[in-house]
């Protein structure tokens, strides 16, 4: 990049294992598309190569009006009272977790801090008991979003693709049967059962086609975006956890 901005600017064309785009580096224009105040940039477009056989009809292949709509419908379960209700939840795992980890020796971090925050997302998104079920959904979750980024963008068996739509084939068939027991259980529930639906779960008749669960999509923001970064293909960094059972950050290595 630093190559073809000497040679071009902060504005080119580009053209990676044939997806065909444009760069554009800086904050400013990273402020003029994201931000978009004249809407001349389509999102839907933008990401529907990567997302749509994922995630349709979440928030990030929305437009406008459309988009902003459905925002709406989400804000409730990220207003106050749910998201202090979400921590009272997230702190007793971490706590646990934390805890669990050996002291005084040297253990892999990247597959420990992805379990912890994929268990979070379990718990506090689905109201799920952590046990064998979540076992199963965790490893859908992450092949679903690895699929996102696949590099061969064809379902061929055996590749990232591939594994990630029957992921998420699993994955609505068992949110699709948790939700004749949130339609009937308490506020707090009912928040969890909205985040993990992607606006749908707790508000289409069981009898319509259920659409893909999007707990995992850029469009639930910093909670599946720590999901999201969890996981990537990083798995060399170390740690040591300190007879407190706090990670001691002089210890991190990688």
């Amino acid at each position: 990049s630093v190559t073809q901005n000497r040679r071009y600017g902060r504005v080119w064309r580009s053209n990676i294992l044939f997806n065909v785009g444009a760069v554009f580096q800086g904050a400013d224009a990273a402020e003029t598309i994201l931000l978009d105040r004249d809407k001349n940039f389509s999102s839907l477009l933008g990401w529907s190569q990567n997302l749509a056989s994922f995630f349709s009809g979440g928030l990030m292949l929305r437009d406008f009006d459309d988009h902003r709509f459905h925002r709406r419908l989400l804000q409730s379960a990220f207003k106050r009272p749910a998201v202090e209700g979400y921590l009272a939840q997230m702190h007793p795992l971490i706590t646990g977790a934390v805890a669990s980890w050996p002291a005084g020796v040297t253990l892999r971090f990247y597959p420990r801090i992805k379990r912890l925050l994929l268990d979070q997302a379990a718990a506090v998104f689905l109201g799920m008991p952590l046990g064998a079920d979540s076992d199963r959904v965790r490893e859908a979750f992450t092949a679903l979003t690895l699929g996102t980024v696949a590099v061969v963008p064809f379902a061929v068996p055996g590749l990232a693709k591939w594994k990630a739509l029957r992921s998420r084939e699993y994955l609505v068939t068992y949110l699709r049967g948790l939700i004749p027991a949130r339609r009937g259980s308490d506020g707090r529930a009912k928040n969890r059962t909205r985040v993990g639906s992607a606006t749908r779960w707790a508000m289409v008749p069981q009898q319509q086609p259920v659409r893909a669960p999007g707990l995992l999509g850029p469009q639930h923001g910093a909670s599946a975006a720590a999901v999201g970064v969890a996981t990537t293909s990083c798995t060399s960094v170390t740690m040591r956890v300190t007879s407190t059972g706090c990670p001691s950050p002089t210890t991190v290595s990688g």
